[in-house]
């Protein structure tokens, strides 16, 4: 401990790195580690979707048989109907295989699916079929789209998602 003060009595362009610019980089990266979702507990349905024709909710367990059925976009609404569930938050996890502002668009597009079946704020995170979603990367949330006033859909257009 010694050694340190010394080193930073004799040499003030140290006392400035060590008592500015390290706390500010300890700052950013503990912040950039703690970005991601937080809410998987208050989730009410959990989506994993790979393209329009390839979409599976594991959350509530929809398990036929042991297996997750495979649905399309147009038999999402029935199976959503089945399910007696809370509609506030709804997660939809776009693979890895779309950028960030793909899975935005996709997140805008099923937020008007969603919310023709009750639900009342929609996330899109980007992940893949198998990782738990909390932590997962923030792609779209209708919430903060509709306080930034886009009435819940992202500034790509839904129309373009691939």
């Amino acid at each position: 401990m010694r050694g340190i003060t010394s080193l930073l009595n004799r040499m003030p362009c140290a006392r400035i790195i060590a008592f500015v610019f390290l706390p500010i980089l300890a700052l950013l990266a503990t912040s950039c580690a703690t970005t991601g979702f937080k809410e998987a507990k208050a989730t009410d349905l959990e989506i994993r979707f790979n393209t329009w024709d390839s979409i599976t909710i594991t959350k509530p367990d929809t398990r036929e048989g042991g297996f997750l059925p495979v649905l399309q976009l147009s038999e999402l609404g029935d199976e959503i109907a089945k399910r007696v569930i809370s509609r506030e938050l709804a997660v939809v996890v776009v693979v890895n295989n779309y950028d960030e502002s793909q899975a935005a668009s996709i997140g805008a597009k099923m937020k008007g699916h969603l919310a023709a079946h009750g639900f009342k704020r929609v996330v899109a995170l980007r992940g893949s079929d198998v990782v738990p979603i909390a932590g997962l990367p923030v792609a779209f949330d209708s919430a903060i789209q509709l306080a930034n006033g886009q009435n819940g859909f992202s500034s790509a257009s839904a129309s373009s998602a691939p």
